[in-house]
């Protein structure tokens, strides 16, 4: 009996340890394994979702740097003034400044974009704005702006529908640059990067969310979101062809845009009949 205990001990002795050197072994290696795993999607995600995923963390957080202080923001008096373009312009003229433009910055060694008309008409925009910093006094090389803008969610193919299917993506308005092929440079790689990214997809949830919400918390989050943006721009491209209202030829029409949260500047880019 002396002899088995011995034996038993000697055989703890010897067989436990490597038993648990065996499990805590093939412990360590699967946690290695897990590290190594967890590293590689660590590393895949931010080569290739990196960018969105800061833009989605940017707009739900409101992490962005705020927009400067101007007279563009400030608490709404329900009053509103409109100002409408008095000499309009042909949408043909403004696509053959953007080809004019487009060459020139090929010419001069930049990267070569197919500009748009959204393109232009923001370059535009941002250079009337820069002007008008400029006369109040600000120094609009220092400014940081940015305009919210609707987004069509519709697929280019899809039947049309009386609903709203539409998010908003902020880009910044580029004030902060003299040259108007410089600031349609801007505008188009800032519209890029924001299609691009989650902040459509992201943007559209909130929008379909927050009208379950209660009044007080959903006034709340609207004004929170409206702190990323001074003004609202629409870009609207109409019907090449005049339509008719109660038989009545429709001539001209302007855009109204919506003002909510503190921002009460709108601009409305809207094309009828070939012209803006």
């Amino acid at each position: 009996a002396e002899g088995s205990r011995f034996q038993w001990a000697a055989l703890r002795c010897v067989v436990f340890p490597l038993l648990l050197g065996f499990i805590v072994g093939h412990a360590l290696l699967g946690l290695m394994f897990l590290a190594s795993l967890s590293l590689g999607v660590a590393v895949l995600i931010a080569t290739h979702w990196g960018r969105p995923l800061c833009q989605a963390a940017a707009m739900l957080t409101g992490v962005r740097r705020p927009d400067s202080r101007t007279s563009l923001r400030g608490t709404l008096c329900g009053r509103k003034t409109v100002g409408v373009i008095g000499d309009l312009i042909t949408v043909s003229t403004v696509k053959a400044l953007a080809e004019a433009i487009g060459a020139k910055n090929r010419a001069s060694g930049h990267r070569e974009h197919k500009y748009t008309v959204n393109d232009v008409l923001m370059g535009l925009v941002g250079g009337a704005f820069r002007r008008y910093f400029r006369d109040l006094g600000f120094t609009p090389d220092e400014l940081t702006v940015r305009c919210a803008m609707p987004m069509n969610l519709r697929a280019a193919n899809e039947e049309v529908r009386i609903e709203n299917r539409f998010t908003l993506v902020v880009s910044q308005l580029p004030v902060h640059l003299e040259s108007v092929g410089d600031r349609m440079r801007d505008v188009h790689q800032c519209l890029l990067d924001a299609k691009n990214g989650f902040e459509p997809p992201v943007g559209a949830l909130f929008m379909r969310a927050v009208r379950y919400l209660p009044f007080d918390l959903m006034t709340f989050l609207v004004r929170f979101f409206c702190r990323r943006a001074s003004m609202v721009i629409t870009n609207v491209n109409g019907r090449d062809k005049p339509i008719r209202f109660a038989g009545t030829v429709v001539t001209d029409f302007f855009g109204w845009v919506a003002s909510t949260g503190g921002i009460g500047v709108g601009v409305s880019l809207v094309s009828y009949t070939g012209r803006l």
